[in-house]
């Protein structure tokens, strides 16, 4: 009974008939990529259909800055359980993975919205050695390790 409610409660939308985008196949469609920063100051870096300009995302932020990633997407079809985020960061032989369980989603047509780290903000690396060029890739995979989407993009630490 409790599974029940459970499920209903995950449909929402979709149990009066609201799968998403039925005509197309993927499950989890990245809608935006966000970079939020803590000052008011430097403006945020925002990407629609980030799918599109895959590799191409591109932006600079400062040292010591906070700031936090957020992703826009939807789910479609059918729900999705235990979605989790997972970030990779790389610069040279610097390498550093963090994963996260998002949760549960289900279909809807609207965007859900995920923003990373949830409470608190990443802080850029300071000092000439970090200064540069990193890449970082965004993976969401459920709890079978099923991967819905990927995404990879690049940013310059400056002064």
């Amino acid at each position: 009974e409790s599974l029940k409610r459970y499920k209903e409660s995950l449909l929402g939308a979709a149990a009066k008939g609201d799968l998403g985008n039925t005509d197309d196949p993927r499950r989890v469609v990245l809608k935006e990529f966000r970079t939020i920063f803590e000052d008011d100051e430097t403006e945020d870096y925002i990407c629609e259909n980030p799918t599109d300009a895959e590799g191409k995302i591109a932006f600079e932020m400062k040292e010591n800055c906070k700031y936090r990633i957020r992703i826009g997407f939807a789910v479609q079809h059918e729900i999705v359980s235990g979605l989790n985020f997972k970030l990779k960061v790389k610069r040279a032989v610097f390498k550093k993975t963090e994963k996260v369980v998002m949760g549960s989603y289900g279909p809807r047509s609207e965007t859900h919205y995920f923003e990373f780290p949830r409470n608190e903000w990443l802080e850029a690396p300071a000092g000439k050695l970090s200064r540069g060029e990193y890449k970082c890739y965004i993976q969401l995979e459920d709890a079978d390790f099923n991967k819905h989407a990927e995404l990879a993009f690049h940013f310059k630490i400056v002064k």
